[in-house]
């Protein structure tokens, strides 16, 4: 598999046990972590940060946007959501991306 379609699979949220063992884990999310950013001509894919609060904040409160989940998000749910997000990041398990479209 090429690496940018190995990269987008495993953006997924997995289950611990779907993902083989612990060192297999942390060595494919350790190669994740070291290309840090994958950027295109119009795309960025990047871990999210804390400063990341006030567009997803915005994003999460549109009710289009929300509207196959659990609705609109408060800003204290979406701040609790990205600590959640941080957090998997910072323990090296599998989290999200922040998808950014760049002009």
């Amino acid at each position: 598999m090429i690496p940018a379609a190995w990269l987008l699979v495993r953006i997924r949220r997995f289950s611990r046990a779907s993902l083989f063992n612990k060192s297999q884990r942390a060595c494919a999310w350790s190669l994740i972590f070291a290309m840090g950013v994958l950027r295109t001509s119009r795309l960025v894919l990047r871990p999210f940060r804390a400063d990341d609060i006030d567009r997803l904040a915005k994003l999460m409160a549109n009710r289009d946007f929300m509207r196959f989940s659990l609705g609109p998000y408060t800003r204290e749910q979406t701040l609790a959501f990205l600590d959640k997000l941080l957090a998997w990041q910072n323990a090296n398990e599998p989290s999200l991306f922040a998808m950014i479209h760049s002009t």
